[in-house]
């Protein structure tokens, strides 16, 4: 989504996002408008994690649920399957 753009930088193919303030805002106003967009819950669980909010885990276990669905269809994008097993490990700890 285009809503995203200036919240991530890419880098030899590694995407870093912004975990302040105003990335936490964007990533909440994505997922308003597009709520079945599982990389905003995603973005948003790790900026809180890494902020220390123990909030994190909410949108951590939304995107989880989304992307459990969204693997199980045929030619889905592998970042899908990457983000979800990433959740996996992180709501584990």
């Amino acid at each position: 989504s285009r809503m995203l753009e200036g919240t991530y930088k890419k880098d030899k193919g590694q995407y870093s996002f912004r975990t302040n303030r105003d990335g936490e805002l964007t990533f909440q106003a994505v997922i308003n408008k597009y709520p079945t967009f599982p990389f905003a819950y995603y973005f948003l669980a790790i900026s809180l994690r890494e902020n220390r909010n123990p909030q994190w885990i909410i949108p951590a276990q939304h995107a989880m649920r989304l992307l459990e669905k969204t693997t199980q269809i045929a030619g889905h994008h592998h970042h899908h399957d990457e983000v979800l097993q990433q959740l996996e490990v992180l709501l584990k700890k």
